[in-house]
């Protein structure tokens, strides 16, 4: 059974709790400012034209804010998850207008918010819609046309059973802002436009800068994420992030609080973009797509790929620069692609990186600020064009010492960056460690010449670089290389972009 109730076309309030308590009411504004209440129990209300003030006062309501500036407003149901109210369905849309929409805190069920007339409404106005969740809750926004402004407030599983909150955004046309806690497992869609998404998350999240994988014509999005864990999950589970950033010039920042990292997939798309990502844990990607990125990623887990373009084998991408630190045991794979790239890497654990097309610069570093790190062990391609090499701090006196690999040198082409050196000396002999390679090399350094040493056997055989330079000498292992080599193959480093405080 249902109470109709219809105001008139001035300023009404509309108040009246149904005598049978099972009853739901249906409540319509006319014309006026309307300030309408419903039951506890399913109601529909509508406040049609009028800046209407509308509350549901619990159950699954139905509420339409029809034209004019509204405020619509479902209440929480505070402090219990019972069954009954797990069911609970509630619906609001705005419609026309700038509308002001509240979920209040404690809201226990499934609500479905649209900011203009239900999910496709380009035409909407800039909306302020605010949607908290308690556990076991799920809410789909639809913020429509208009700069909107989404605040998610979800909230945690605090007992074995329950289900953080979850939330589905999808922000439409304009520039909207998506802040706040979205939960777990929750996924977000900027929309076209300049997005704004700055949200916190546990588990695993999903965003879009634009309208899903293959947007190149949305806007410039900066997206900040901060993924965690709960206290319900294994030890060793690791949260997942999906974030596209579709066209445009944008921003995104991926940070986990997990102690395992994040497990995640990174695409700028088209435009040039800035990504930075921390704590990458096993099998990870992070690629900067089409145009000249930007991209700082710190690794901690084992089989992870940062790439400068659309895949492994981009000849058509922009120019990268891209800032690799690998963590003890982990290992990564850098991809510059297409374009003059500038790569760099750091750190104690292994990575393998490719330039690719173009004239590249590779940098490897055994440091970062004051501290000292030791690679357990980098390999170089340059790939095609004329690359420079360059590689920072000592090495150490280990037996098996962590040898930088250049793995396609061409002495026609390539340059190392180091001091510069009047004569290319060659050496052969046996070496079993690093000293027995500085041994072999002994007299040659000191009168501003360098050694390629062929070391004939023993367990570092192979073909080595030997050069002194402010930091210590320098071993290089040059392997698949090409070209004549004489002393032209140093070069002068001063000038290099981003380099004046890493000189060898």
């Amino acid at each position: 059974m249902a109470i109709d109730i219809t105001g008139t076309n001035g300023d009404d309030v509309l108040n009246d709790a149904p005598a049978n308590p099972a009853a739901s009411v249906n409540v319509t504004g006319l014309a006026g400012f309307d300030t309408i209440y419903g039951s506890t129990n399913a109601d529909t209300l509508f406040g049609n034209a009028g800046d209407d003030e509308i509350y549901g006062n619990g159950g699954s309501d139905t509420i339409y804010g029809g034209q004019g500036n509204d405020y619509l407003e479902i209440d929480g149901i505070a402090g219990s998850t019972t069954e009954s109210e797990l069911a609970i369905r509630a619906k609001v849309v705005g419609g026309q207008g700038l509308d002001t929409i509240v979920i209040a805190p404690g809201f226990v069920g499934q609500v479905t918010v649209y900011g203009g007339s239900e999910s496709a409404d380009a035409q909407d106005q800039g909306d302020n819609i605010t949607v908290n969740l308690g556990t076991n809750s799920y809410a789909e926004i639809y913020s429509n046309g208009g700069n909107d402004f989404v605040e998610l407030g979800g909230s945690v599983r605090e007992i074995a059973g329950e289900l953080s909150s979850r939330f589905y955004v999808h922000a439409g046309q304009g520039n909207d802002q998506v802040y706040g806690f979205a939960g777990s497992d929750s996924t977000i869609y900027g929309g076209v436009g300049a997005d704004i998404v700055d949200v916190g998350a546990l588990n695993a999240i999903t965003v879009y800068g634009g309208n899903g994988n293959t947007d190149a014509v949305d806007g410039n999005d900066q997206i900040f994420v901060s993924i965690g864990t709960d206290d319900f999950v294994a030890d060793d589970f690791v949260p997942t992030a999906l974030i596209t950033g579709n066209g445009g010039n944008d921003s995104i920042t991926l940070v986990s609080t997990s102690e395992m990292g994040v497990q995640a997939s990174i695409y700028g798309g088209q435009g040039t973009d800035f990504i930075s990502a921390g704590n990458l844990a096993s099998n990870s990607y992070v690629a900067g797509g089409v145009g000249s990125d930007v991209i700082s990623a710190f690794v901690v887990g084992e089989n992870v790929s940062i790439v400068g373009g659309n895949g492994t084998t981009d000849p058509t991408d922009g120019t990268d620069v891209i800032f690799v630190g690998v963590g003890e045991d982990a290992s990564a794979q850098v991809f510059g692609n297409g374009g003059d790239d500038f790569l760099f890497v750091y750190g104690s654990g292994s990575s393998t990186v490719y330039g690719g097309a173009g004239d590249d610069t590779l940098v490897v570093s055994n440091q970062n600020g004051d501290n000292n790190f030791f690679p357990e062990s980098v390999v170089l391609y340059g790939g095609q064009g004329s690359d420079l090499f360059q590689i920072n701090g000592r090495q150490d006196d280990r037996d098996i010492a962590p040898i930088v690999r250049i793995a396609d040198f061409n002495f026609d082409e390539d340059k190392i960056a180091g001091d510069q050196v009047n004569d290319l000396v060659a050496i052969s002999g046996r070496a079993n460690n690093f000293q027995d390679i500085l041994n072999l090399s002994a007299g040659t350094l000191s009168n501003d010449n360098a050694a390629i040493v062929t070391v004939s056997s023993g367990a570092l055989a192979g073909t080595y670089l030997v050069y002194d330079s402010s930091s210590g000498e320098q071993v290089v292992n040059i392997t698949g290389y090409t070209g004549t080599a004489d002393a032209d193959v140093f070069t002068d480093p001063v000038g290099l972009p981003g380099t004046a405080e890493l000189l060898v």
